[in-house]
């Protein structure tokens, strides 16, 4: 009986204080959490000009896709890059005019969509790159 008293007290301290460590370590990140700089234009801005599912009807062709993106890219430029700082504290924001990581200042602009032509086409492949790329890392495979 004595030992059975004596391991419930174990049991009942381990399960106390892993408790308490388990709110500890929630508090705590919760607290990071919420200490993170704020948000930048280009992580909270909505551009209505992106492709989307209910764009399908209008969006035919690869020249009405090419006009969509010209739309979206005049939009990033007033509500993200025209109002993003720019000097030496932005030398790699990517939505900084003249920063170094700036797509914009490489031509072509390999974060647009581009086509390679060939003299007698006999077929076409579209390349499609995933969320978090850009066109550029398809056009080796081009």
């Amino acid at each position: 009986m004595k030992s059975t008293i004596i391991i419930d007290k174990r049991i009942s301290f381990y399960f106390t204080w892993t408790l308490l460590s388990l709110v500890a370590c929630a508090i705590t990140i919760f607290f990071q959490g919420c200490a993170d700089p704020p948000r930048m234009l280009w992580h909270s801005e909505n551009l209505t000009e992106e492709f989307t599912a209910a764009k399908a009807d209008e969006i035919r062709t690869y020249d009405d896709y090419l006009q969509l993106e010209d739309r979206l890219f005049a939009q990033l430029e007033e509500k993200v890059y025209a109002p993003t700082a720019t000097g030496p504290e932005y030398a790699l924001v990517r939505y900084s005019s003249g920063s170094a990581a700036n797509p914009q200042q490489r031509l072509p602009n390999w974060n647009r969509s581009f086509e390679f032509s060939a003299n007698k086409p006999v077929g076409g492949v579209m390349l499609l790159h995933g969320m978090s790329d850009s066109p550029y890392s398809l056009r080796a495979l081009g």
